[in-house]
């Protein structure tokens, strides 16, 4: 993860460093907070239901729905599915592993005509794009299924019923600036490889990969420059690592991913942007939003 505190009249970055245990994990950011400030949390993984699923699922709003899974009737809901015949609404994850499994068989069991149904508004493909992965699809690498299993269960949902940590989650909650209170986390959804486009940060004569180191230093100069422009400080070790392109080693893409969803995030608290706010029922109470993804 990557942070940065607000401080006087300016965002000052920190180099990335590990999450650590799950179990303290919202506590300690907001130890790290001003006791008048708050904290806006960015997740890389989707916080919603696709609009089709939770009709047949008979689920009118995400975030009264959420503390319920894994209780009850919704008791296998955080178990992925092994087989076909384990697939059902109150337990959509699969498969548990590669082998003979298709997304036809969540279409099956799900009763669904069209993969695009098991897609939030977000998540499908903006033109000449690719679709994003089915929340419910555990496989492949571009799969999001499991870290949404693991945020909602192990963090989100254990913070929300924590009597001592005041957490609301955008825009389930509400606008973001009606949001904003002391002593608050707001929970968002982000999706760092959006804001290569919004920083303009891909070159089009070269096809980009955070995996290239090379590219991954050309894309964080031009974010170095945009700080350059706002209110943005960055801590000098993590300039020399933006500049070197988060090194060789294999989790350079990682913390790549980490400064660059931060930076999506800090463009609009610092006048770079106006921050798109979801108004449609369907996508308040159900689907939740990107942020920062721009509105049709």
């Amino acid at each position: 993860m990557a942070n940065a505190i607000f401080s006087g009249d300016s965002f000052q970055v920190e180099p990335p460093e590990q999450v650590g245990e799950l179990e303290d994990f919202l506590h300690r950011l907001k130890s790290k907070a001003d006791p008048e400030g708050c904290v806006l949390l960015g997740f890389d993984f989707p916080i919603g239901l696709p609009y089709t699923y939770a009709q047949k699922a008979d689920v009118h709003n995400f975030l009264k729905s959420l503390p319920k899974f894994g209780q009850g009737e919704w008791q296998d809901f955080y178990h992925v599915a092994y087989s076909p015949d384990q697939i059902s609404i109150q337990r959509p994850f699969y498969p548990f592993r590669p082998g003979g499994t298709t997304r036809q068989h969540l279409l099956d069991k799900l009763e669904l005509q069209s993969i695009d149904e098991l897609r939030r508004e977000c998540e499908k493909a903006p033109p000449q794009e690719r679709a994003a992965s089915p929340i419910f699809w555990t496989l492949g690498a571009q799969q999001v299924g499991k870290a949404a299993l693991n945020g909602w269960e192990q963090v989100i949902v254990p913070g929300l019923t924590n009597p001592s940590l005041d957490i609301v989650i955008w825009p389930f909650s509400g606008l973001m600036m009606d949001l904003i209170r002391p002593d608050r986390i707001i929970i968002a959804e982000t999706y760092p490889a959006q804001y290569l486009h919004q920083f303009d940060l891909l070159d089009d004569q070269i096809r980009f990969s955070k995996r290239r180191q090379s590219d991954r230093a050309m894309a964080a100069a031009r974010l170095i420059q945009s700080a350059e422009k706002y209110s943005i400080m960055i801590n000098p070790e993590l300039e020399s690592s933006m500049r070197d392109g988060f090194g060789p080693k294999k989790d350079g893409d990682d913390r790549f991913d980490a400064v660059l969803g931060l930076f999506g995030m800090l463009q609009f608290f610092t006048g770079l942007k106006q921050l798109p706010e979801p108004d449609r029922p369907r996508l308040r109470q159900i689907e939740g939003w990107i942020l920062g993804l721009p509105l049709e």
